[in-house]
């Protein structure tokens, strides 16, 4: 069932104002190697499903599951990967995992897609890719999409004219708008440009809210970076809008808000999270204050333990020296007063 109620606005969103400067968000990330099948299944937190194996597919189930076919209508006839797995994660998140065969050798394809949705489904998404980041460094990249979501006219006007001024043509095909170059036409490009309403296209309530600008880059643009090239692709689809569009748009790291594992630094887009960290270091503040507060206290009781034992070590070398036959315990050590005064040594 689609998402009446209207979204929540935040900093990955640019154009709410005008002091907003343009941000993207990668909305898609898909990686491709020959060892992603072993990895997941050695990985506690998934089970892989197998859907097609050969010819026998279950193609109901990866409908139900992705809202898309597995085969696809050529020209040819019809057309899908070699095999096909759905990847489910203990999170509740399910991920297409596709394996095809290429002249160079077999590549199996696991893919991210809608990782910038304004729900709870796009967030959990987000932390099962932030979660396998570590087992995936050498992983190729095969595709991001990057999502500009603009809400302030002026912004789609600096937006359009750029993408006009730079030899764009407008195609509309359904509820969508492509910009293709002049040698471009239909034919699909290693950098894809379109736009459309995001709040149609989820079924909000108000569909005009937020107008989507979405840069697709597929593998023959990154020329085998890897995973743990990430912030090199970052730059270099950053100099592309650019030069697409005359916009210079900061790509936010798919860590903003968490640990870098690279730069172990951590970037703060909103004021909510700045807040809540700096609510956090009040209490850690607060809890070291009160560590200090116990160890001082423990090391009194140190020094009293110390006291008692130097005291009872001076009394037990009296005895031993025999300078004294009889000696009363001291009244400091004995819970009452009488009992020092009828115990003798």
């Amino acid at each position: 069932m689609k998402v009446t109620k209207k979204p929540c606005m935040n900093s990955a969103s640019f154009g709410a104002g005008k002091s907003v400067n343009p941000v993207g968000i990668i909305d898609s990330f898909n990686v491709s190697s020959q060892t992603l099948i072993a990895i997941l299944s050695e990985h506690p937190d998934f089970n892989l499903q197998t859907v097609k194996s050969g010819q026998n597919a279950n193609e109901r189930l990866w409908f139900q599951e992705f809202g898309a076919p597995l085969y696809k209508q050529t020209k040819t006839g019809r057309w899908a990967p070699l095999e096909a797995y759905i990847a489910y994660n203990v999170r509740g998140v399910s991920l297409p995992l596709k394996v095809f065969k290429h002249p160079y050798g077999i590549s199996e394809v696991l893919e991210f897609a809608g990782l910038q949705r304004y729900d709870e489904i796009g967030k959990e998404r987000k932390l099962v890719l932030q979660s396998l980041w570590s087992k995936i460094p050498n992983c190729n990249i095969s595709r991001i999409d990057i999502a500009i979501d603009l809400v302030n006219p002026q912004h789609i006007k600096q937006m359009e004219m750029g993408l006009k001024h730079r030899g764009r043509i407008a195609v509309q095909h359904k509820n969508s708008t492509y910009y293709r170059t002049k040698k471009q036409k239909k034919k699909r490009g290693v950098v894809t440009i379109l736009k459309y309403p995001k709040g149609e296209k989820e079924g909000w309530e108000d569909k005009s809210q937020i107008i989507r600008y979405e840069f697709q880059f597929r593998s023959e643009f990154f020329k085998g970076l890897k995973v743990k090239d990430y912030r090199t692709a970052l730059k270099k689809m950053e100099n592309r809008i650019k030069r697409d569009t005359g916009l210079s748009i900061k790509i936010l790291s798919p860590f903003h808000n968490k640990l870098d594992p690279q730069t172990q630094s951590c970037a703060i887009s909103s004021p909510s999270v700045w807040k809540q960290m700096v609510s956090t270091l009040g209490e850690i503040k607060n809890s070291i204050t009160n560590a200090v507060k116990e160890i001082k206290r423990l090391y009194g009781k140190l020094d009293e333990l110390h006291s008692f034992l130097m005291e009872l070590s001076q009394s037990i070398h009296a005895i031993c020296d025999g300078r004294t036959r009889k000696r009363f315990v001291p009244v400091s050590y004995m819970k009452t007063k009488e009992m020092a005064e009828n115990i003798s040594v």
